[in-house]
């Protein structure tokens, strides 16, 4: 704000030049003035009183007259009466509060009950928890023996350079006992085989399902010659549904190869991508398939390499070349085949075992089904090749 130019002498002087003002009224007759003044004011606030006063008695008989006329009105249409008595009201209360009581007993009743049911429920559940668990054991054997109707263990041939799988029946409840009986009774010599089993080792169930372990001594001759023993163990385990092979030495858990190097525990491969060829010792031997020592990056190269002779002694082609095909193709797990125009396909012992060496080639690379189109006949012995052909379980099955 701007500061005044003034100052207080000034001003005095300013307000001296004003004109004088004076009031000629004695003290009596100003007091008189005053009184009066407040006399007709307080007159004046006093009779607005009564109006205000009977402008509100005419509003509360209007508002009365029109609660009797809707009384009155309500009374009419209805015969009972619309008020409701203390006693009355108090009676409505002492009901709800008596079924809020209820209900709220009730409640609690259907919540002790639901948890005591609860409590069984679990209670129970455990009891049948541990009872399934103790005979799981027990019913998984008893299923195990039910299903199993061969075991398949791995046999070095002749010359031990290929592992031959040979099925036998079985209905031992343990797939351990399975194993050490088929390896006790095989006949290898008789089957043109290495005189191979038994071993010198201790085979057991494992702790979980799939699993078996294989105990050693710290001599054993295995520990040097583990690349045999362990190319027989893997086509042994791959076809008995062995996902694992547990090693301990003398019950200490691993083996020391002298090859392999140190081995604790042994993932099993199911499918090797091997292509199955033919084994036979002499012409009067047993002829077996046998996987080939090498894997194949497609099923195409598996299959081309049936017809092709690996030029090792015990060893041929499996699928003669009277056999062709134009086109392989996948179809989810089924192999389908084209067989060429020119196949000739007869219902003879060769023409099965070249039809089962296709199955299990397939097999080896994940398939569960091969179907042959255009063959010439629609049945090889027991093979319908008018349909898709399930593959078996395991090769070279021996009654």
């Amino acid at each position: 704000m701007k500061k005044s130019q003034w100052n207080d002498y000034e001003l005095i002087k300013l307000l001296q030049k004003l004109p004088e003002v004076e009031d000629k009224r004695s003290r009596s007759e100003v007091y008189h003035h005053v009184n009066n003044r407040s006399i007709r004011k307080r007159k004046q606030k006093k009779n607005w009183i009564p109006l205000f006063a009977a402008t509100a008695a005419l509003l509360l008989v209007a508002v009365l007259g029109a609660s009797i006329l809707n009384g009155e009105s309500t009374d009419k249409k209805s015969p009972r009466s619309q008020f409701i008595s203390m006693d009355q009201v108090e009676k409505q209360e002492d009901k709800k509060e008596s079924n809020e009581s209820d209900y709220n007993t009730e409640k609690a009743t259907e919540n002790k009950a639901a948890v005591e049911s609860d409590a069984m429920a679990d209670e129970k559940e455990t009891l049948n928890d541990e009872e399934d668990y103790a005979s799981k054991a027990e019913a998984n054997e008893s299923d195990q023996a039910a299903n199993r109707e061969a075991v398949t263990i791995g046999v070095p041939d002749d010359q031990s350079n290929y592992i031959i799988p040979i099925t036998v029946s079985s209905a031992s409840a343990s797939l351990a006992q399975a194993l050490v009986e088929a390896m006790t009774n095989a006949k290898e010599e008789a089957w043109g085989l290495t005189d191979y089993y038994p071993l010198d080792i201790t085979i057991s169930d494992g702790a979980e399902n799939n699993q078996i372990i294989i105990d050693l001594s710290e001599d054993s001759p295995l520990i040097t010659l583990d690349s045999t023993f362990l190319a027989a163990l893997q086509e042994t385990v791959k076809y008995n549904q062995i996902e694992s092979v547990v090693f301990t030495t003398n019950g200490q858990p691993g083996v020391s190869f002298s090859h392999a190097g140190m081995l604790k525990t042994l993932e099993i491969s199911k499918f090797d991508k091997k292509a199955f060829l033919l084994y036979q010792l002499h012409e009067t031997s047993r002829r077996f398939l046998a996987p080939s020592n090498i894997s194949y990056d497609s099923i195409t190269d598996a299959l081309a390499s049936l017809k092709e002779d690996p030029g090792i002694e015990g060893i041929s082609p499996s699928v003669p070349q009277t056999i062709g095909w134009d086109n392989v193709r996948e179809h989810k797990r089924t192999l389908e085949i084209d067989l060429s125009n020119d196949t000739r396909i007869d219902d003879t012992d060769e023409t099965r075992t070249a039809i089962e060496a296709i199955l299990f080639t397939a097999k080896d690379f994940g398939f569960e089904q091969v179907q042959l189109f255009n063959a010439s006949i629609n049945q090889v012995q027991e093979l319908d090749l008018s349909a898709p052909i399930t593959i078996p379980a395991a090769p070279n099955y021996i009654e």
